[in-house]
């Protein structure tokens, strides 16, 4: 057993290990439109790091104290190598000068997970935590228009959100091509973060949430009923961000969708699965997902409905078959007057890809399911 004068296990180097290796799966890649991302050590000679959260590492509220922090700063000059780094830890003009003389400007930004105050108070309607609702989705006052203006001084930007919910960025959405988003309190944050940008490690996170564009897209706060409109599930509109999105330095190639039974029964459930191949030149993470649907339901039904997920980590041209279990527990819905859940007999689509946007699953199959 562990004695008084044994190292402390957050002090262990395998510990230290663990946690990075945690926070760089956590990291999702949200846009990278014009193949900045990963930097080339061997092309880009210098990096501008600027912005409110380059020397932070924010705990949230409920957070354990940490034996070290690593800031996004001090992990994007332990990873550069040959690569020059320079810091404005604010979003004054001299950030922007900096972006502009940089081959590359790193914009960090985000919220502050406690809302940068004391309890009950939030420092900008942006922010939010226990007792204390959002009153708007748009990044803190200033941060959107910091990103505009280092963008128009270096096209070469890359946005880091770090946040623990989602916000509306209706400029940066539309014309920053490269955005990385990951959350707050990992004390090897900044290590993490470096691994990604210089393609040491595959940014293969994904969003947990449905990121609206707007307050608009939204029912009411105080609405509850998931079926007016919130959630990927019940969400008409098209969302800034889709469920389940996350990219990749490589590309995949799905196929050969297929079940072992074209029927489900409390005593069969029914096997799927479905072939992927990594097509690009770089070993890389999928999270590949599974969605239902309910065609001819004669209640309100998800349009789709998350009922599985698999991470796999591939090397160029491998592949794999990836394998899920379907199951009447995952098919029924609750059925109040009958005080039971219901397993509702007739056609179910299984769809498969990379994210909850229709556009990504691209195969389908069906089974039918039967009422005991």
């Amino acid at each position: 057993g562990r004695t008084a004068s044994d190292p402390e296990p957050w002090d262990d180097p395998d510990v230290h290990a663990l946690v990075r290796e945690v926070t760089r799966k956590s990291i999702v890649l949200i846009r990278n439109e014009a193949g900045l991302l990963p930097l080339d050590r061997d092309t880009v000679g210098s990096v501008a790091v600027v912005g409110p959260y380059i020397n932070t590492v924010l705990l949230d509220w409920y957070s354990g104290t940490p034996p070290y922090r690593v800031s996004p700063r001090e992990g994007i000059e332990n990873t550069s190598q040959n690569v020059g780094v320079g810091w404005v830890g604010d979003m004054s003009d001299a950030a922007v000068e900096l972006a502009r003389q940089r081959d590359v400007a790193i914009v960090v930004v985000g919220n502050h997970p406690e809302g940068n105050a004391s309890w009950n108070v939030v420092s900008s309607p942006s922010e939010g935590k226990e007792a204390v609702d959002r009153k708007t989705l748009t990044l803190p006052p200033g941060q959107e228009d910091f990103i505009r203006r280092v963008y128009e001084a270096n096209p070469n930007t890359v946005v880091v959100l770090i946040a623990n919910f989602p916000f509306a960025m209706p400029w940066a959405a539309e014309n920053v091509p490269t955005i990385l988003q990951m959350t707050h309190a990992s004390q090897e944050l900044g290590n993490a973060l470096g691994d990604v940008l210089f393609g040491d490690a595959d940014p293969g996170g994904r969003l947990v949430q449905t990121w609206p564009k707007s307050l608009d897209q939204l029912p009411p706060m105080m609405d509850y009923d998931l079926r007016n409109g919130r959630t990927y599930m019940y969400l008409e509109e098209e969302p800034q961000f889709h469920f389940g999105h996350g990219l990749s330095y490589t590309e995949f190639e799905y196929a050969n969708l297929g079940t072992s039974t074209d029927t489900l029964t409390a005593d069969a459930p029914v096997e799927v699965r479905v072939t992927l191949k990594n097509i690009g030149a770089r070993a890389g993470d999928e999270v590949v997902q599974l969605y239902v649907s309910f065609p001819e339901s004669s209640v309100s039904r998800p349009a789709k409905a998350l009922r599985g997920f698999r991470r796999v980590q591939l090397e160029p041209g491998a592949s794999q078959t990836v394998r899920f279990t379907l199951t009447t527990d995952d098919l029924a819905y609750w059925d109040p007057d009958a005080d039971d859940w219901v397993l509702e007999p007739g056609p179910v689509e299984i769809r498969v890809g990379p994210s909850s946007a229709d556009e990504d699953l691209v195969l389908l199959t069906r089974i039918r399911a039967l009422s005991d």
